[in-house]
């Protein structure tokens, strides 16, 4: 179980079981807490600071894949330009 919540959020790799926290397991998490914060006395205004974590750290998941695919492409072009063979 996830004891401390770590500040960065891209150092976030794994939650209880070991699995890597992904962009699904993100999704999932903040579906719950919104339908929790909607059954919640005053709107679950009390849940909104871990709403705001989550969809942070969604974003900056995204946009780590995203940089990364951008590199995966650029190897891949630099490779047929070179005549490397993967």
């Amino acid at each position: 179980m996830l004891t401390k919540w770590p500040s960065d959020p891209l150092s976030i790799a794994r939650h209880g079981n070991g699995d890597p926290i992904t962009v699904a397991t993100l999704e999932w998490c903040l579906d719950r807490l919104a339908y929790a914060m909607h059954r919640a006395p005053q709107g679950g205004e009390v849940y909104l600071p871990i709403f705001e974590r989550l969809e942070s750290d969604l974003a900056a998941l995204r946009a780590k894949e995203a940089m990364l695919e951008r590199a995966r492409a650029r190897a891949a072009r630099f490779m047929r330009q070179n005549s490397i063979k993967p």
